[in-house]
């Protein structure tokens, strides 16, 4: 396609679309420039004592039988000088014990949301770090789909044991996440800006239990 960059898939998204038209754009001298790398995948900080450079590797987009497409690593690498590398927020699921789990995707293998009757994955575990608030509520939908099947067809029972009638000891409710969103909040205007996250899950479960001003 006319202005599109070599590496933007013919099939791009509408999203993906718009980075590529302004990827396009020719630079204008003097002006700082932005330079989008689609299909590009940091391996490793090269340099000793200082950063000299960022090495990538070029992925290729393959096609999934169930219709997911991912982009997979090649053989071919690419270092891209630079003195100063910044590390965005990234996602990477874990095995958890007692649930199959691909290292390839990094993801829990499932159909349609179930790994098997009475155990169900969504987000990011079932798909891997793809999409945005609109595909995780499709993605939701469809295992709580698989979930209401499997219930009206009988494929859930109730677990062995009596009854749980006790809260969990330490679990938070709308009035401690209230009272942790008060205190990063006040955190933050202490340094002038939005809110300090709490990321200690001792300093969570004391803010929890501070009393919120009126």
């Amino acid at each position: 396609m006319e202005g599109w960059p070599e590496d933007v898939p013919a099939d791009a998204t509408p999203k993906t679309a718009v980075l590529a038209g302004l990827a396009a754009r020719t630079p204008v001298p003097g002006r700082r420039r932005i330079v989008l790398r689609f299909l590009a995948g940091p391996v490793r900080i090269e340099g000793d004592d200082r950063v000299t450079g960022l090495t990538v590797v070029r992925n290729e987009l393959r096609r999934a039988d169930d219709g997911t497409v991912r982009a997979v690593p090649t053989t071919a690498t690419e270092t891209i000088g630079t003195s100063l590398v910044l590390r965005a927020v990234g996602y990477r699921a874990e095995p958890v014990p007692g649930l199959p789990f691909d290292p390839g995707t990094g993801t829990v293998p499932h159909e349609r949301g179930r790994v098997e009757p009475g155990v169900y994955v969504t987000g990011w575990i079932k798909r891997g770090p793809t999409g945005f608030i609109g595909t995780n509520k499709t993605c939701a939908q469809e295992t709580v789909t698989t979930l209401l099947d499997d219930l009206e067809a009988g494929r859930l029972t109730a677990p062995a044991g009596p009854p749980v009638t006790t809260a969990r000891p330490g679990a938070v409710g709308l009035d401690g996440w209230r009272a942790i969103d008060a205190a990063e909040r006040a955190e933050g205007r202490a340094q002038d800006r939005p809110r300090v996250k709490l990321v200690d899950r001792k300093d969570l479960l004391a803010a929890a239990h501070r009393p919120v001003s009126p």
